[in-house]
């Protein structure tokens, strides 16, 4: 049970960081759950509560940082609700019609369209749908990098 405990944790750590990719899934909270599996396999003596709820809190934090930065990227060009809801459909179009490269294309275009939708302006709409492009890619390095920096965490706690 120990070793089937120990590989559902790395394959939840390793689908953290395809999760932190596609934004559809939740990588950071996959990267954590991996930790679970890791204390039940090997116990305290590897990884305790403390660390679990201390790197709880962080992954908390990540996400929602991760959900909040697209959004103020977009605000600080002027993009309005309608620019972000077309991003945000944008990106599950985007997922089903071009995976995984079609979810960046079609935040792009869905912000675009709907800042055009609601300003008929062009320079605008180009400006938020780049700001929230920006936001979105940056968002996404945070939660790539913290699932990344948790599969090495996993993998220290298990080696020692």
């Amino acid at each position: 049970m120990e070793t089937f405990l120990t590989i559902i944790g790395l394959i939840c750590a390793f689908c953290g960081i395809f999760g932190g990719i596609i934004p559809i899934f939740p990588g950071p909270l996959l990267s954590y759950s991996s930790l679970f599996f890791l204390y039940f396999a090997k116990g305290d003596s590897v990884i305790n509560e403390k660390e679990i709820l201390i790197i709880g809190l962080v992954t908390l934090i990540i996400v929602i940082i991760g959900n909040i930065i697209p959004i103020v990227s977009a605000r600080t060009s002027g993009a309005s609700k309608t620019s972000l809801t077309g991003s945000f459909i944008g990106v599950f179009i985007g997922f089903f019609l071009f995976p995984p490269f079609g979810i960046f294309i079609g935040a792009l275009l869905g912000a675009i369209i709907g800042e055009y939708y609601t300003s008929n302006n062009l320079e605008l709409a180009i400006k938020a749908g780049i700001s929230t492009l920006i936001g979105t890619l940056f968002a996404l390095m945070i939660q790539v990098a913290y699932s990344v920096s948790i599969l090495v965490y996993f993998i220290v706690k298990l080696i020692n």
